[in-house]
Parts: C-alpha cells; structure tokens; sequence
C-alpha cells in the first residue's frame, strides 16, 4: 500500500500555466543513468603511448516512479471523480499546441534528481478504483518513466554540445558563427522555439530582438530565424 503522507508532484515548466498533479508514492524511486556504459569517463588508446583519459560526457537520468493518484490527495476528500487529472496526466507525452514537443516537468518530494527538468518517456496504468455506482475512477495506479531534459543548445562551460554540432552540420552553420539558423515550421512560436533550444521560453526576446520582430505572433512556415548561441 502506498503511504499517504510521502507525496510527489509534477509540475510543467513548459507550458508554465498547465497545473501540476500531486500523487503517493508507491515503494521507492529507480534512478540511473539512460543506457548502460555510455558517457564520462572513457581511455583513449594512443599509439606508443600511454593510454588518455577524458571526460566525454555523461548519458542523461531516467527515474522510474510506482506512482497512486487518489481522490484524498487531488480533491481533499474520498469519492470525488479523478477522471480529468488522468486524462490531463495523458497529455503530458502530447506536443504541447504550437510546439513540437511535449511538455517539461518538474519534480518535487522525497525523490531523486528533483534538481533537474523531465520529460515522460513512458506509462503504464495499473489497477485503479471506480465508484461503484457512477464508474469514474477514484483511485488510479501508474507507472512512469521520466528522462532528464537537456535542452539542445545547453552547453557545458561555453563549448558545444553533440546535440549543437549535430544541427550545426545539418544546418551548414559555421561552428565559429555567434547564431545558428532555424526553418520556421507550422504552428511554431517564439516561445516554443526558445523552450525547446534553450530550454526556457523567456529566451524568445532574445530571438525576437536578434530578428528585429516586433510582434511575436507573426511567424510563417519557411521564415528562417537566426538563433543565438550564447
């Protein structure tokens, strides 16, 4: 049985203004790296020579969570439907409208990794609880597995990531060039842009500024922006 006083909350950063769901934690959290041996530290062979070390990265976090939504918890009271936080919860592996991506989420509790940001890469409906007479769900089980989200153009002390040198050459981009370029795609925003590169939305002025745009609503499909790399 999960215990009712260990709660964690997920929270969407982007959009900001969706709310966040606050669910019991069943068991313990499984927190690891994505993948098996790949990132930091690695040898590199030298011919005649010793043996390099270097710091080569490190593969992002997953965190699995055995995870119970009630309606004690949501709506203060026992009985109450809970069947528009499932569904809102469904959304969250959804591209978020005018946006390629799905939503970013926070975490807060007794857990690991609530220091970094998350994107739901899978879900499993467990057993849920129904009222017996309307049939709505009172309780719902899930299990999720969230990644660790990097924003593409997140650098590590101003040198380019993989992600950064993989769009610098799909794009043709000089690599000492101070923007890249972007194709603007249907239903794209500013906002989306910058949530998705820089992995915060605000950022959109700076794209705004650098394009001399003055209304931020007025994109179109084709229109290529530069984008800072800084």
């Amino acid at each position: 049985m999960p215990n009712p006083n260990v709660l964690v909350t997920l929270s969407p950063q982007f959009p900001a203004t969706t709310p966040g769901i606050t669910f019991n934690l069943d068991g313990d959290a499984m927190y690891k790296p994505v993948g098996s041996g790949s990132g930091g530290w690695q040898i590199i062979d030298r011919p005649r020579s010793v043996s390099a070390l270097q710091w080569y990265d490190r593969s992002p976090k997953s965190l699995q969570l055995k995870l119970v939504m009630t309606s004690e918890v949501i709506n203060g009271f026992a009985g109450g439907s809970i069947e528009s936080e499932c569904q809102m919860f469904e959304t969250w592996t959804d591209k978020v409208p005018g946006t390629v991506i799905p939503p970013i989420l926070a975490i807060s509790g007794p857990v690991p990794g609530i220091q970094y940001l998350w994107a739901i890469y899978d879900y499993e409906f467990g057993p849920a609880i129904r009222d017996a007479n309307a049939g709505f769900r009172v309780q719902q089980n899930l299990t999720v597995t969230l990644y660790e989200y990097n924003a593409p153009l997140n650098g590590v002390l101003g040198s380019p990531s993989p992600a950064i040198a993989w769009i610098q050459t799909v794009l043709g981009q000089n690599t000492q060039s101070s923007y890249l370029l972007y194709t603007v795609r249907q239903g794209d925003t500013l906002s989306a842009i910058a949530a998705f590169f820089y992995g915060d939305q605000s950022k959109w002025t700076e794209i705004a500024g650098l394009n001399n745009i003055r209304d931020p609503n007025n994109l179109y499909a084709g229109q290529v922006l530069k984008l800072p790399q800084n």
